[in-house]
């Protein structure tokens, strides 16, 4: 990304067109350009921490970030994966008092930080702000809900085949008839985002693969038969 371009022309930004500001008018274009403050941050710095006060909210200009809550215990919880052009921590904008989640970097990133002023603003003066952050808070909460967190019914290699599915139409990349999952995540990661153990996820992981349903190539997992693992993932009983 051309950093001074990010910093003086939204419309350059290649993620604008994704995100929730993609149908305001030139002066509040101009005027977005003008309050946002771009920060960069490399793998595995955090954005903003859970608990901490809010005040403004990130749009993520290129790069992955993870939002996630940590336990009494220590433990940690992923409830969404933001790519480039969603917005984080709007959620806790209508209090304005505390982060409800920590937002981790997974890849370089880049992000423009909005106060909660500018954001109020343009939801009051541009009603297409309001309108596609309500779409982005249910679309959202759908994601959250597949990767598993309510689908304590299903079986732990249900609950994977559904995340992995997921992964797959959110950051799948189509390559010589699969589908490439470009995000990289732990197994630790993945576990928490269905709430099984890491040695579950991975024993679940190694059965797909042996079923036909995803190859390891590298880092990154490849879906080789989208139907089955679509059918597994809505299945009450293991194959």
């Amino acid at each position: 990304m051309n950093d001074s371009k990010c910093q003086t022309n939204c419309n350059g930004c290649p993620a604008f067109s994704n995100s929730i500001f993609n149908r305001i008018d030139h002066k509040s274009t101009d005027f977005l350009a003008e309050q946002k403050v771009v920060t960069h941050y490399k793998k595995g710095e955090t954005i903003f921490h859970q608990g901490t006060p809010s005040f403004g909210v990130y749009c993520i200009g290129q790069g992955k970030v993870k939002l996630s809550k940590v336990n009494a215990a220590g433990g940690e919880t992923i409830f969404l994966i933001a790519p480039s052009g969603k917005l984080t921590g709007y959620q806790d904008h209508v209090h304005q008092s505390e982060y409800l989640t920590t937002a981790t970097v997974l890849e370089n990133t880049s992000a423009c930080f909005l106060s909660n002023d500018v954001l109020t603003h343009l939801i009051l003066t541009q009603p297409s702000v309001a309108i596609n952050l309500l779409q982005q808070t249910v679309a959202s909460m759908e994601t959250s809900l597949s990767y598993g967190h309510a689908s304590t019914h299903m079986s732990a290699k249900n609950r994977v085949a559904s995340l992995v599915l997921n992964l797959g139409k959110n950051f799948g990349i189509e390559m010589d008839g699969k589908i490439k999952i470009d995000i990289r995540l732990t197994r630790h990661e993945m576990a928490s985002m269905v709430g099984t153990a890491s040695e579950t996820m991975i024993r679940s992981l190694t059965e797909l693969k042996q079923l036909g349903i995803l190859e390891q190539e590298g880092n990154y997992l490849m879906i080789t038969d989208m139907n089955k693992l679509h059918h597994l993932s809505i299945s009450s009983h293991s194959y």
